[in-house]
């Protein structure tokens, strides 16, 4: 059974927070969020998500596997699983450029 039976318990920005625990960056969070909430069939969250992958120049296939998954943990699991490990990786391996320095010895 999914979280909506127990999303009474809790509000919108209550799962965010969560999602964001999970290390997820902040439009991951939303989908996150919206899953928990049981919201996210109504289109919004898609079309935001889509949006903001366009953004970020994804993939289309990396894209819709990232709402998935995302979806899949909000509905299904506590977010800590397997179905979060992937886009924690891609999120580790694309902040890197922001925080690598390559330091030249002359």
């Amino acid at each position: 059974m999914w979280n909506k039976v127990s999303s009474g318990m809790h509000d919108r920005e209550t799962y965010h927070q969560e999602g964001l625990g999970y290390n997820l960056n902040e439009a991951q969070a939303e989908v996150f969020a919206s899953a928990r909430m049981g919201e996210v069939w109504s289109g919004e969250t898609r079309e935001k998500w889509n949006a903001y992958a366009e953004s970020q120049n994804m993939d289309p296939e990396l894209r819709d596997g990232m709402f998935k998954a995302l979806t899949q943990a909000g509905l299904h699991d506590d977010g800590s699983g397997g179905q979060l490990a992937d886009i924690r990786m891609v999120n580790v391996g694309s902040s890197t450029d922001d925080v690598m320095v390559i330091r030249h010895n002359n």
